[in-house]
């Protein structure tokens, strides 16, 4: 079955409802952001509304969905979805402008790479979503891409594709990738999948170089900036039983916190690194989240 191209699995109707979910993908906040992870978890409140990189990502997601299955998709697919997109320029917060003629000009040589990385790496399931109960009030639940056969052990690899607007590519794995697939591993070990290895696949796009300009002290015409070209790096890790238990501790952390708000809301200011928070009344937000406990757990 073709999906759109922006489709995004929620998990309606597989998950079940009155929990708390965490997001492999946000998880890293917890650390870094934990004001913005509670606000956007408990509080609702609306976080990365998408751009050009983000819209590139989805229609190169989708061309290697698609891919793996045997499918395309197609231009005129293509450019109906960013039709259908509303452009944004925004001045002052540059990262939030979302220009058609940059997507177009971006995913074709992106699409070419990936379809090259999957006639390489043949994959063995993709597009999976994956829950699993961390304690009364929490689950974790989320997409991973692909799950691919490790060659050197007969094992899993699971992968993630990265698009990046960067004009070089990455020489290390991004600390918040590794703790997604880290997730994703710990929820497929636990259904008996052997997973030993993590892969994260960073496809950057082409950038133009920049037009000559006169030089203001000598009159003269500058030389023209130098391309990049689109590529694409596959960077990997072993997942081990010692990554297994760290990110296990990791994810009942977050749990733990979690718990002890619902049953101390007052110290939430203290517990995500929010003064702001210090007096609120989160009645109707726990409510929300946990009306309907499916389970004693």
């Amino acid at each position: 079955m073709k999906r759109a191209i922006n489709y995004y699995e929620t998990g309606e109707g597989i998950i079940p409802e009155g929990m708390i979910k965490l997001s492999p993908s946000r998880f890293e906040t917890f650390f870094s952001k934990p004001h913005e992870w509670f606000r956007e978890l408990i509080m609702n409140e609306e976080g990365f509304q998408g751009n050009s990189g983000s819209n590139i990502g989805n229609i190169i997601h989708a061309t290697a969905e698609r891919y793996d299955n045997k499918l395309d998709l197609l231009e005129p697919e293509i450019e109906s979805f960013i039709q259908s997109l509303k452009e944004v320029t925004n001045e002052d917060e540059p990262w939030k402008n979302l220009n058609h003629l940059v997507i177009r000009e971006a995913y074709p040589d992106m699409q070419r790479l990936v379809k090259e990385y999957i006639d390489k790496y043949p994959a063995e399931f993709t597009e999976g979503y994956l829950w699993k109960q961390i304690s009364k009030n929490v689950i974790i639940a989320g997409s991973y891409d692909r799950l691919r056969v490790n060659p050197m052990t007969g094992n899993y690899i699971i992968v993630d594709y990265k698009t990046t607007g960067d004009k070089l590519p990455p020489k290390r794995m991004e600390y918040k990738h590794k703790l997604q697939l880290y997730m994703y591993a710990w929820m497929l070990r636990k259904q008996g999948k052997l997973v030993d290895g993590i892969e994260v696949v960073y496809i950057t796009r082409y950038h133009h170089g920049s037009e000559p300009k006169v030089s203001a002290k000598t009159g003269k015409l500058g030389s023209r900036g130098r391309d990049y070209p689109a590529t694409l790096t596959s960077l990997q890790y072993e997942f081990t039983d010692k990554n297994d238990i760290f990110i296990d501790q990791l994810i009942h952390l977050a749990s733990d916190t979690l718990e002890y708000f619902i049953e101390n809301p007052s110290t939430a200011y203290m517990l995500f690194k929010d003064y702001r928070l210090k007096g609120k009344d989160f009645t109707a937000e726990i409510g929300d989240s946990i009306g309907l406990n499916y389970t004693d757990f």
